[in-house]
């Protein structure tokens, strides 16, 4: 690959077409080359990975990380990453499973372009190794995780119900969208389509009906931690001159939940924070979602509450209070 202080008015003008892409259509056309992907994977992907490895560090805060470690080492676990691109979900999840000491898993990359599928296993190949990829045909739903990332605002109203049935199969689901508001309500019908069969692990407090999606004003989001390369290598500042992307914030939806047919854990009914707290003299206000699942605007007094104020501005606060 070309070094990322070098690319060519080729690369930017390509970078712009994926840009121009989502802007417009909501999704990519289809990829030209393998450089088309290398750039998308680069840039795009990078800012979908730090999404990817923000969501899994909440995983290990949750009340059902013990069971989600304990389910993670059986043998031959099988994951299917649906709509893989260029399998940054499946990579982060290698990462991390590494990190956590966790055996590998086998994946499953599925994606209707297979020049994607190509790329994204020469990728994990070089990197992770050939016993970590596996064929549809040896892939068990019994035994599966399934990933979804990114995909909800490409699919017709067939493919999402064909992708939630799936997801109705699937032991765990971690399901990561961007943080508009549109997605996050789509994000949030697929939620309740599937508490019937799924146990909430996050971001929710609650199991009620997700109370966002009757909300004008507000929609459930959050955002990553951001890679610190963003403010040391000078191509992070020509990309967000370039294609007008704001590098401050990387704005996400998720959704993390278990099927019932497992053990069941206790729920966390710590309120969750939505978006961003707002910061003014003398007091933070914050949107949570309660044990309720209900939106509720909440006041933190500075004077009562210095420490949990300062983290707020400082932009340090947790997920759940």
């Amino acid at each position: 690959m070309q070094d990322k202080e070098t690319l060519t008015p080729e690369d930017w003008e390509l970078l712009n077409q994926i840009r121009q892409g989502y802007l417009v259509q909501k999704a990519y056309s289809s990829w030209k080359s393998e450089r088309h992907l290398e750039l998308y994977d680069q840039f795009f992907g990078k800012r979908i990975a730090d999404k990817w490895s923000t969501v899994l560090e909440l995983l290990k805060t949750s009340p059902a990380w013990d069971s989600f470690v304990e389910w993670s080492g059986q043998e031959n676990l099988h994951i299917r990453d649906w709509g893989c691109g260029t399998a940054r979900a499946s990579r982060e999840l290698l990462k991390f499973f590494a990190k956590e000491n966790i055996a590998n898993p086998k994946f499953f990359l599925d994606d209707i372009d297979k020049r994607a599928v190509a790329w994204s296993q020469k990728s994990i190949l070089q990197t992770f190794g050939a016993e970590t990829l596996i064929e549809k045909k040896d892939f068990d739903h019994e035994k599966s995780m399934l990933l979804v990332s990114h995909v909800i605002n490409e699919l017709d109203s067939i493919s999402k119900a064909k992708l939630v049935s799936g997801a109705r199969l699937s032991p765990w689901l971690i399901w990561i969208e961007n943080g508009t508001k549109d997605t996050s309500k789509a994000l949030g019908e697929v939620r309740d389509q599937l508490k019937g069969t799924h146990q909430i692990v996050a971001p929710c407090a609650g199991s009620g009906a997700c109370p966002a999606l009757k909300q004008k004003k507000h929609w459930c989001h959050f955002f990553a931690d951001r890679s610190q390369e963003y403010f040391t290598e000078s191509v992070w500042a020509d990309f967000a001159e370039k294609l007008s992307i704001d590098l401050r914030s990387i704005p996400y939806s998720f959704l993390i939940m278990k099927s019932k047919k497992l053990d069941a854990f206790e729920s966390d009914q710590r309120p969750t924070v939505i978006g961003r707290p707002r910061i003014y003299k003398g007091y933070a206000s914050t949107l949570v979602c309660n044990e309720s699942t209900e939106l509720q605007d909440l006041r933190i007094e500075k004077k009562s509450n210095k420490e949990l104020y300062k983290k707020m501005k400082k932009g340090n606060f947790e997920l759940k209070l």
